[in-house]
């Protein structure tokens, strides 16, 4: 990174996944990013990450509409209820006075997660780059930026050429790009 951060460079992994679990390459262009074969490896990939990753994982969207749309998708297809028996989740509410209740659930459902025996290793919380959970939230240690953790944020945008697109400064310290 060009500037300083407060999180140090030997934390950070970017890392850019081309191609999913079943071996579908990962392109989130406008005419592809919407067919059930894109939105289910994505839900693949979520899936995954969350087997693997304790504690917290966040998972960034573009936007509203995107993150509507793929949740309704998931819903139907039964990705949600996988992602559910691995991790608690939350979604960013649409109401700025409830961030704090939300972020506060989250937190607490980390925390205690294996307490009722549920299974669910941690909590995976929904939001949209640019929303009202991108900016001024430290997702700390088990919230969702570990030293530990191989992969624990998730954004997905689209590429606009060829070439890797630079993350949105609200993305600055988000550690794996799905490109």
């Amino acid at each position: 990174m060009a500037s300083g951060h407060v999180i140090p460079p030997e934390n950070i992994l970017p890392i850019v996944l081309c191609a999913g679990p079943s071996g579908q390459q990962l392109e989130f262009t406008f005419q592809t990013r919407d067919t059930p074969q894109m939105m289910e490896e994505t839900g693949r990939v979520l899936s995954n990450l969350c087997n693997i990753v304790p504690g917290g994982v966040v998972c960034f969207f573009p936007s509203y509409e995107y993150e509507k749309r793929i949740l309704g998708h998931w819903e139907n297809t039964g990705v949600l209820q996988r992602l559910q028996s691995k991790k608690k989740i939350f979604q960013e509410p649409k109401k700025a006075s409830q961030v704090e209740q939300v972020l506060s659930d989250y937190s607490k459902c980390i925390q205690h997660c294996g307490d009722a025996g549920s299974g669910q290793t941690g909590a995976l919380l929904f939001s949209v780059v640019g929303g009202k959970m991108s900016e001024g939230i430290n997702f700390s240690d088990d919230l969702g930026r570990s030293s530990e953790k191989l992969i624990p944020s998730l954004i997905l945008f689209p590429p606009t050429t060829g070439e890797l697109p630079a993350p949105p400064l609200a993305t600055s310290s988000i550690n794996t790009v799905l490109y």
